[in-house]
């Protein structure tokens, strides 16, 4: 999407180049990673999904729902351990942890 040629040939075959940015990230990760590489078929086939002309499947929104809860999941995980982080700093220094406690 970096390419004005390949957003141009995108667009003038219907495909939605605004929504396909704002949706890279979900097309571009995979179950176990946030990456993935796509051979150049499957890479065309998710660019004429794009195409303004295309309702949501089932499928799409399963796919989308899974991928939310997946992000979701890793955050949660991620603030869990910054909250830990903060409490053992809290520890170290011995200042007051009230706010930080779950008790």
């Amino acid at each position: 999407l970096d390419s004005r040629e390949a957003c141009e040939a995108l667009d003038e075959c219907g495909v939605d180049v605004e929504g396909l940015y704002e949706f890279a990230d979900f097309i571009f990760a995979d179950e176990e990673s946030n990456e993935r590489e796509l051979a150049f078929g499957e890479f065309m086939e998710i660019m004429f999904k794009f195409r303004g002309s295309n309702s949501a499947t089932v499928k799409d929104i399963a796919d989308l729902t899974k991928f939310v809860k997946k992000s979701v999941a890793q955050s949660t995980s991620e603030m869990k351990s910054v909250r830990e982080l903060i409490v053992r700093t809290l520890d170290m220094y011995g200042r007051p942890k009230d706010r930080w406690s779950e008790d």
